[in-house]
């Protein structure tokens, strides 16, 4: 995804396996791991693995997350003991990379999305 413009953006990046679960969809990735990479560099920014631990660089707890879903139309969560991983960010314009994979070593499936935090 691109972060465009000429000021640096707060974006919402989230991995959801088990959260698809309530919502029909089968053999989810039970554990997704999310790191974010710079692809101008192809550095490594930010990670995350469960989605109710501290995020970084912006710590935020799980209900304040949970109300930045809410303020950017994505649905929730089924919960904040689930492995779905999440990464509040700001970013300087760029182009950058959002990798998804399995924590524990597993398959399935997950999906990713990228919200503009106004």
């Amino acid at each position: 995804f691109v972060a465009a413009g000429a000021k640096e953006l707060t974006v919402l990046i989230r991995a959801i396996g088990p959260s698809l679960i309530p919502l029909g969809v089968g053999d989810t990735l039970v554990d997704p791991k999310l790191e974010l990479y710079n692809n101008a560099t192809q550095a490594k920014l930010f990670e995350n693995n469960d989605w109710s631990s501290p995020i970084a660089p912006i710590s935020s707890t799980a209900a304040q997350l949970a109300a930045t879903f809410t303020a950017v139309g994505a649905f929730p969560l089924a919960g904040s003991s689930t492995k779905d991983a999440v990464l509040l960010v700001k970013l300087p314009p760029g182009a950058y990379s959002a990798k998804v994979s399995a924590a524990d070593g597993g398959g399935g499936m997950a999906i990713v999305e990228v919200y503009e935090v106004p």
